[in-house]
C-alpha cells in the first residue's frame, strides 16, 4: 500500500488564535463540554428561544487545536504522553498489560501487568529501549580528556546504557564533564571526585554514569566497584543507579594520563614500556599500566632481539590464568628466527587478557635475550555482555 501523504501540522489549528478552554465535565448551563459536545440547546433558534447558545468560534478553535495538539504528539514521538492523575478528574489512569507511554522524563515505558498507573522502576513497568539495548548494552558514552583542562577533567560524550542491574536505561543526551581535582557536585563542569581517600598518585579510577529516578544523568570518579562513594556523595541530589563507563589513570606528578577512545578501544597518547628484562625459561607475571580488571584485554606491543646467538627462540605470552605449558616451535605465539647471529629483533601486536593485577605471563624457550612489553591500551567492554 503507497504512502498516505497525511497532512503535518506545522502549526496546530489556531495556534496563535482565539481560544476559549472547555471544561471536560457536562456543564448545568447548557454549554459545550467533551463530556456532552455541543448540547441541545446549540440547536434551538438564536434570539428567539431564551435557551439558546450560538456555537462559539473561539470554543471552536479550541477542539481543533486539542486534536492536532495530539495528532502532532503522535507523530514526532511515536507514543502518547503518560496522563496524570490531575488531567483525569483527580483519577489515576488504569493502563493495562502492553500500554506504551513516554513519562515525563522523556523516557518510554510499557505496562507489564493490567490497572498499571504511573511508571516506575518496579516489575510492574518496563522501560522499552529506544537503542533496541540487548542486556547491559550500552550506546556512545566514550571518555575523553576534556580540552580545557585536559589533566584534571574529564567529558563524556552523549549514549545511553542499562544501569549495572540491567533494570534501568540512562540516557545522556549531551556531553558532560567532571573534574577529578574537585569534590563531586552535580552539573556539567563540576567536580566529580567522590571516592573513600583522598587522591592518590599512580592510582586507577573508575568512571560511572549516575541517574536519578526521574531520569536525570550525571557522572563521577570513585574507587568503589559498586559507586558506593560516589552515590553517597550524591543521594542528596536523588541520585541512585550507577554503570561503569570507563577507567581513569591519575599519574604523577598528579594527573589524568591522556589518552584517546574510539568506540570500547582506549589508547594511551604515549605508549609506555612497562618491562624491560630477559627472557626466561620460567613463567613470569608482568603488570602493565592497563586497568585493574579482568575484563579488560591489554593492547600489547613486544619487542625483543636476541642478545646471544642461541638459534631459534620461541615464546608465549598469554593470560595469568592461562595453562603454563613450555614453549615450542609448535606451542608458541611468539618466534624469533636466528638466521645470522645477534641484535636481530621481532615486534608482536596482542589482546591480551588481563587479571584483577593487571597482569600478563610470559615464558620463553631460551633465557637472557632482550625483551621490552609495551602497553598501547586496552579494550574495555564496559559491561556489556
Amino acid at each position: 500500500m503507497p504512502l498516505l501523504d497525511p497532512k503535518f501540522y506545522r502549526f496546530n489549528f489556531a495556534e496563535n488564535g482565539d481560544l476559549t478552554s472547555i471544561p471536560d465535565d457536562s456543564q448545568p448551563s447548557g454549554f459545550v463540554s467533551y463530556e456532552e459536545g455541543w448540547t441541545n440547546d446549540y440547536q434551538l433558534e438564536v434570539g428567539v428561544d431564551p435557551q439558546a447558545k450560538p456555537i462559539d468560534r473561539q470554543k471552536h478553535n479550541q477542539i481543533f487545536k486539542d486534536l492536532c495538539t495530539n495528532i502532532k504528539q503522535y507523530t514526532l514521538f511515536g507514543y502518547p504522553e503518560w496522563v496524570p492523575a490531575a488531567k483525569n478528574g483527580g483519577v489515576a489512569v488504569d493502563y493495562d498489560a502492553g500500554a506504551t507511554v513516554r513519562y515525563t522524563n522523556l523516557r518510554v515505558y510499557r505496562a507489564r501487568v493490567d490497572t498499571n498507573t504511573e511508571p516506575t522502576t518496579s516489575a510492574d513497568w518496563e522501560e522499552v529501549s529506544l537503542f533496541n539495548l540487548t542486556d547491559y548494552g550500552l550506546v556512545g558514552l566514550e571518555l575523553s580528556n576534556a580540552g580545557a583542562d585536559p589533566i584534571n577533567d574529564i567529558t563524556v560524550q552523549p549514549g545511553q546504557c542499562k544501569n549495572s542491574s540491567n533494570l534501568v536505561e540512562m540516557v545522556l543526551p549531551a556531553t558532560i564533564t567532571k573534574q577529578i581535582d574537585a569534590p563531586w557536585i552535580e552539573g556539567d563542569n563540576g567536580g566529580g571526585y567522590a571516592a573513600a581517600s583522598p587522591l592518590a598518585l599512580d592510582t586507577w579510577y573508575r568512571f560511572f554514569l549516575i541517574s536519578k529516578a526521574d531520569g536525570t544523568v550525571d557522572a563521577g570518579f570513585d574507587d568503589s566497584a559498586t559507586a558506593v562513594n560516589l552515590l553517597a556523595a550524591a543521594a542528596g541530589d536523588g541520585y541512585v543507579n550507577y554503570r561503569r563507563i570507563g577507567w581513569i589513570y591519575y599519574e604523577s606528578p598528579g594527573q589524568i594520563r591522556l589518552f584517546w577512545q574510539f568506540g570500547n578501544r582506549i589508547i594511551w597518547d604515549l605508549p609506555l614500556r612497562d618491562i624491560l628484562t630477559t627472557t626466561n625459561t620460567v613463567a613470569t607475571n608482568h603488570t602493565l599500566t592497563a586497568p585493574p580488571d579482568d575484563t579488560v584485554q591489554a593492547e600489547l606491543q613486544v619487542t625483543w632481539q636476541d642478545v646471544i646467538d642461541v638459534g631459534v627462540v620461541t615464546g608465549l605470552v598469554l593470560p595469568v590464568k592461562a595453562t603454563d605449558n613450555a614453549p615450542s616451535v609448535i606451542n608458541r605465539n611468539i618466534i624469533l628466527l636466528d638466521a645470522s647471529g645477534v641484535n636481530e629483533g621481532s615486534t608482536f601486536r596482542y589482546f591480551i587478557e588481563l587479571n584483577n593485577a593487571r597482569q600478563i605471563r610470559s615464558r620463553f624457550s631460551a633465557n637472557n635475550q632482550s625483551i621490552a612489553f609495551i602497553t598501547l591500551g586496552w579494550i574495555d567492554k564496559r559491561g556489556q555482555r
